[in-house]
């Protein structure tokens, strides 16, 4: 009989302590961690396990803190918590960071952690035209945590480092191969670029991020060009009235002609006209 309340007692004290309660991160497929979208909002979800979910409140920390705590006056409903999860409105780098879920029944806390990685957001800096001859230069500001590898494309080829007349250097944040320069630039080098960024984010999804830019690439002469034209039109309209105004004083120069031996024959009558009086 003592047996039998003793094992009553324990079930007892095991179903109190809530010691049958646990919490399941939700993460993506394939990753240890939960993928973030920069720029919109992104909730992160802990599944109740073995208990009652009308019954266990999730309460959502950072760094040991409340989440609310890092909202700001100017930002105040950054982080919700709505129907226990995790609310980030607005996501940027900074809100990459390792969150923890935690549900208390009885004396029993139970805590996950949900670690978070962002997918990488990319902004090409380009000039749109290039004069043939002049350099060509891209950079591409990448975001994204942890930090992206960074690859170009154009055409046919894709260049991870510093190859023939392309030159590959990282800037000023440090970021390899950031930037992307051709010393002289050719009329051939015209076309699309991609920037081609990947990190732990991407290699869960098995994709990539990228974004292009459309380079134009002038002849040199081509500020020369118009002045031609120009100067050939001018040319052109001088030799049109050039031409007209020799065919115009030959014309005159004939009708002289005609109207002096008009004149002379009106005299060479009048003069046998006296003669005939006569």
């Amino acid at each position: 009989m003592m047996k039998v309340v003793v094992f009553v007692v324990v079930v007892l004290a095991y179903l109190g302590a809530g010691l049958g309660l646990d919490l399941e991160p939700v993460l993506d497929d394939n990753a240890a961690f939960k993928i973030l979208d920069l720029r919109v909002s992104n909730t992160l979800k802990c599944k109740i396990v073995d208990g009652d979910e009308d019954d266990v409140k999730i309460s959502w920390k950072r760094d040991g803190k409340d989440v609310t705590s890092f909202n700001t006056e100017d930002d105040p409903t950054k982080f919700a918590v709505v129907n226990n999860d995790l609310i980030i409105r607005r996501t940027v780098d900074e809100d990459v960071d390792t969150y923890s879920c935690e549900a208390t029944v009885g004396s029993e806390t139970v805590k996950k952690d949900v670690p978070t990685v962002s997918k990488p957001h990319l902004k090409i800096i380009a000039a749109a035209v290039v004069i043939e001859g002049q350099k060509l230069r891209l950079e591409c500001l990448a975001f994204g945590t942890p930090k992206p590898t960074i690859s170009w494309r154009f055409e046919n080829d894709t260049y991870t480092e510093t190859e023939g007349r392309v030159k590959l250097t990282k800037n000023s944040q440090g970021l390899e191969n950031a930037i992307f320069e051709i010393e002289s630039s050719e009329l051939s080098d015209r076309g699309d670029y991609f920037c081609v960024a990947a990190n732990d984010a991407t290699t869960a999804q098995n994709s990539s991020v990228e974004i292009k830019t459309y380079v134009r690439v002038k002849d040199k002469l081509a500020a020369v060009w118009p002045f031609i034209g120009i100067c050939a039109e001018v040319i052109i309209l001088c030799s049109i009235i050039f031409a007209y105004e020799r065919n115009r004083s030959k014309m005159d120069l004939d009708e002289s002609d005609t109207d002096a031996g008009a004149d002379q024959k009106t005299a060479d009558t009048g003069k046998d006209s006296v003669r005939q009086r006569k």
